[in-house]
């Protein structure tokens, strides 16, 4: 679980990285971007508050298979790192789509 633990830590601060970026580069755009990044900016804090809770509920539903057991966190760890892992690669599409 230690492995899961740090590889988890990795993938949340990579996570968080990407959107603090995104974000921070909403607030302060440069005079040739877009001007509805205001917009932007509140669909993304709506869609990242949104991801973390169905991730959190979807990871522990999938760790049921192991439920009670001493497998249980790691299996619950191995999802989140998986989807974290994943939601970090979209974030990053959907930003430079922009």
């Amino acid at each position: 679980m230690a492995c899961n633990s740090v590889a988890q830590i990795f993938a949340d601060a990579r996570l968080n990285s990407v959107y603090q970026a995104w974000a921070e580069a909403l607030k302060h755009p440069k005079p040739d971007e877009v001007k509805d990044d205001a917009e932007i900016l509140k669909r993304l804090v709506a869609a990242e508050r949104a991801w973390i809770a169905f991730r959190d509920a979807d990871c522990s539903l999938q760790s049921t298979s192991m439920l009670g057991g001493t497998g249980e966190p790691n299996a619950y760890g191995d999802c989140v790192y998986t989807m974290t892992k994943t939601r970090v690669k979209a974030l990053e599409t959907v930003r430079s789509a922009r």
